[in-house]
């Protein structure tokens, strides 16, 4: 009896195996992937042309998502039902990304609120009157050149000014290697401050006795003030 029942679950088995095996598979679909990438090189119209031109998008009947010009990172969705060698590709969907040329990360070493702009790694770049900063800030600048310079594209604050710090512009009136004297033009009465100079103050534009400079320092409970940076000013 035990030898039937067995031989009877091996038969049966045996026909599901079969079945399984012999039961034809479903082929996968290809999912739709087809996708371009890279700089803009040039727009022309609905034509959007990358690696010089050697590639050419056409984005008539794509949803766009941002502004396409010269210079953006481009992610497309190609239409691959119409590919030929001689033709643009068609994309059904185009997204933009915009790149920017350099950044620079540091404290802001000067602000200069007439002409719009910063100093920050000894490099001045224009912002937008709307920005406002003060020296000592930590700044994560992101820009690109212009005919005028470095032009910034967006300007984020890492690190608030602290509350023990200042700001100070003046003539020099004295310069010791650990020590500077700064105050008021002759005749005012503006006081005198005597100012730290460290390893690690920043001195920029080489200024000399009597020239006007920007001082970003830290105002210590005991012992003088002690200069971050010390920026000499166009007179």
């Amino acid at each position: 009896m035990r030898r039937t029942a067995l031989l009877l679950v091996l038969i049966a088995s045996t026909q599901v195996i079969s079945q399984t095996r012999v039961r034809p598979s479903t082929p996968l679909r290809p999912e739709p992937g087809e996708t371009v990438s890279g700089t803009v090189s040039s727009v022309s119209g609905p034509l959007v042309r990358l690696a010089d031109g050697l590639v050419t998008i056409d984005t008539t009947n794509a949803n766009i998502a941002g502004e396409i010009v010269p210079g953006v990172l481009l992610f497309a969705v190609i239409d691959a039902s119409v590919v030929a060698p001689d033709l643009p590709l068609r994309a059904s969907f185009v997204g933009v990304t915009r790149t920017t040329q350099v950044t620079l990360t540091g404290p802001v070493t000067a602000v200069d609120p007439a002409n719009s702009s910063l100093t920050l790694l000894g490099r001045t770049i224009r912002i937008d009157p709307s920005i406002h900063l003060i020296p000592g800030q930590l700044v994560s600048v992101e820009a690109n050149a212009s005919a005028n310079g470095l032009l910034a594209a967006k300007v984020n604050v890492l690190k608030e000014t602290p509350v023990n710090q200042i700001h100070l512009t003046g003539l020099v009136k004295s310069i010791e290697p650990t020590m500077w004297t700064v105050g008021g033009p002759p005749g005012s009465l503006a006081p005198d401050h005597l100012i730290r100079v460290t390893e690690e103050t920043k001195i920029v534009g080489d200024p000399k006795v009597d020239d006007r400079v920007e001082i970003v320092a830290v105002v210590n409970e005991h012992g003088p003030i002690t200069a971050i940076s010390i920026t000499k000013l166009n007179s």
